[in-house]
């Protein structure tokens, strides 16, 4: 069997000492980080940074050790650290040994933010050329946890950040289950940041079925940030279903944020007009942010009279209301005296009472009797 390295040993210590400390014991500081490392990965989906400064470190660390100590009696404290395994000798198990008294450790801590240290920690402590062997472990363990499953995808995205090729080939090999998704959904995401019209060659390669749909949509919406209408494309290739119309309306979101009247122009020429309405309506919403009444004319005139429409127009007067309630008053009462001009209305005085209410006062006395 194969043995960790000091950097495991390490990892077992730290987790061991964290979470088998004594009560009245020092609170223990990891070394320094940033607030955004609460998370494994940014918004973009890649590595984050590993710093966070003693202070906060210190003063996160306390605040999780009130909320323990406000939430546990000291005899249930006692009892349960007494269940978890205490760890006298790490560097003497083997990596499969060691992997999971880490992952035992980790999922015993129940404060959020503390176990997201420990995850990185204990990611931190495989090694580049070592996460293929750590992945092999981790699947002969059999261990389904949530806590599993989040460290093995953390490790495919690494790995495939690295070598995706390798990456993917290992997951194609891993039996169907939780697991083998989240890994070909972290190959799809790192292999479209490098080299979009390969990884959509290899998830069309992929066996048909659900496997190289998924694959072609998680593509796709990486797709969407930069090229929404290629994204668009992909996702009508697909078989319509939930998943595809909602990978729908998230591209066009992405198009109308950046390009509006194109987005708008292309969701009309949909022929299925249930989709459409809510294309549409999800257009309207990203519109709305950027100039209301434009959105509310694209509404008017290009989506048919019905629920939808009414549901948009009123997203879109919510919106107008917070940037400019004045403007947004004077086209509401142009509204023709139907039940979508008073829910209008309603949503208006309601937004407005809570940003300036004596401006609000006024307009409604300018009304007259």
């Amino acid at each position: 069997m194969r043995r960790y390295g000091l950097p495991g040993a390490a990892l077992l210590l730290l987790l061991g000492a964290v979470l088998l400390r004594p009560r009245a014991a020092a609170v223990l500081v990891p070394e320094p980080r940033t607030d955004a490392d609460f998370l494994a990965f940014d918004l973009d989906a890649r590595p984050v940074s590993r710093g966070m400064a003693p202070a906060r470190a210190t003063a996160v660390m306390r605040a999780a050790e009130r909320r323990r100590a406000a939430a546990e009696a000291p005899a249930v404290r006692r009892e349960s650290r007494a269940t978890v395994p205490r760890i006298s000798d790490p560097v003497s198990f083997t990596r499969r040994s060691d992997i999971a008294e880490a992952l035992q450790l980790v999922e015993a801590e129940r404060d959020p933010m503390q176990r997201e240290i420990l995850i990185l920690e204990l990611l931190d402590a495989v090694a580049a050329t070592d996460i293929a062997g750590v992945l092999q472990d981790l699947r002969e363990l059999g261990v389904t946890s949530a806590v599993s499953l989040d460290v093995q995808a953390r490790l495919v995205r690494r790995w495939a950040l690295q070598d995706v090729e390798d990456a993917a080939a290992w997951v194609s090999g891993m039996p169907g289950g939780a697991a083998r998704q989240a890994g070909m959904d972290q190959v799809a995401i790192a292999w479209v940041g490098q080299d979009a019209g390969a990884a959509l060659a290899w998830a069309r390669q992929l066996p048909a079925g659900q496997e190289r749909e998924q694959a072609v949509r998680q593509v796709a919406y990486e797709v969407s940030r930069t090229q929404p209408a290629e994204a668009l494309q992909l996702a009508l290739a697909l078989p319509a279903d939930r998943a595809r119309d909602e990978l729908l309306r998230h591209a066009a979101l992405q198009w109308a944020a950046q390009d509006p009247a194109a987005a708008a122009a292309w969701a009309t020429a949909l022929d299925d007009s249930t989709l459409r309405e809510a294309v549409m309506a999800s257009i309207a919403a990203s519109w709305a942010e950027q100039d209301p009444l434009g959105a509310a004319e694209m509404v008017t005139q290009a989506m048919s009279p019905g629920r939808a429409q009414d549901d948009a127009l009123i997203a879109i007067v919510q919106r107008c209301t917070q940037q400019n309630p004045l403007r947004a008053a004077e086209w509401v009462s142009q509204f023709p005296e139907t039940a979508l001009k008073e829910t209008a209305m309603d949503n208006l005085v309601a937004i407005w009472s809570h940003q300036d209410a004596a401006s609000l006062d006024a307009w409604l006395c300018s009304l007259g009797p």
